[in-house]
């Protein structure tokens, strides 16, 4: 039920694996050293010839990435080789959980 004009997070295993597929400028790089690995998905314009899909973006010229600090999602990372893009955890619409029930 996600609508297609909704971006999905593009996860990287770090920032140079970000910033091969996005163009970061100081401010990006700066906050990206201070919140990753963590919970800071960081918007920034979609690096030119980057093998994105237009459906991963919604067809905007940005991309968010994100760096996580699992050590799971991070050992999935590494097992595939590339980046992940995903949904966040809620069903679209809906708050997001705080909690496993």
């Amino acid at each position: 039920g996600r609508p297609s004009f909704n971006p999905l997070i593009v996860h990287v295993p770090g920032p140079a694996a970000a910033e091969a597929i996005g163009v970061f400028d100081a401010d990006a790089r700066a906050l990206a050293k201070a919140h990753w690995p963590g919970p800071l998905t960081l918007v920034v314009p979609l690096k030119a010839g980057a093998p994105v899909a237009s459906l991963v973006t919604a067809g905007l010229p940005t991309i968010g990435l994100r760096v996580p600090a699992h050590g799971a999602m991070q050992a999935l990372l590494a097992a595939v080789g590339r980046p992940l893009a995903a949904p966040s955890a809620n069903a679209s619409g809906s708050i997001s959980p705080t909690r496993a029930e």
